[in-house]
């Protein structure tokens, strides 16, 4: 790959953004139908709503596929690095003030620079991955901020890749 054909920062930046979108979208549209298959259905539809983030990232992939979006933009050896980046960060750097929400559970935040994890649990760790194990987890969430700290780990390794190992 000769230098025009380098991918550039604001092209990561654009399918990122885009990427996050759909991320966002289409779950959120396919959130109404799933929920009222499921009641109709006889089942307890709370209980299954992690299905609509599968069929969302069916889709998203399908899409993907279909209009060869993302390609030339994102260098995937980067890519990869920055999305490990992203959860070692968040495995092994601490939360050191938990937010008391009830009067014996916690929320414990994770992720850096931006914080992205939300775990809810009865007695927790500062560690993440020590959370994980006690299976005492009431809930969990995730942020916007991932793909924040997916931007940012990318652009580092980018300008790291493009200007000192010249």
């Amino acid at each position: 790959m000769n230098k025009l054909q380098r991918p550039g920062a604001m092209s990561v930046l654009i399918e990122t953004l885009r990427f996050a979108s759909l991320f966002f979208i289409v779950p959120m549209l396919l959130l109404i139908p799933i929920y009222f298959v499921l009641s109709m259905v006889g089942v307890n539809a709370e209980n299954y709503l992690w299905t609509t983030m599968i069929f969302g990232f069916i889709i998203i992939f399908i899409l993907y596929r279909r209009n060869k979006w993302g390609q030339g933009a994102i260098q995937l050896t980067t890519s990869l690095f920055a999305i490990g980046l992203v959860i070692v960060t968040s495995l092994f750097i601490p939360d050191v003030s938990p937010t008391h929400i009830h009067t014996e559970k916690y929320a414990y935040t994770y992720g850096f620079p931006f914080e992205y994890i939300t775990i809810y649990i009865e007695e927790g760790e500062k560690f993440l991955i020590i959370n994980l194990w006690s299976q005492e987890i009431t809930g969990a969430s995730v942020s916007f901020g991932i793909f924040g700290n997916f931007i940012i780990f990318y652009f580092v390794i980018f300008l790291i890749n493009r200007y000192l190992m010249k």
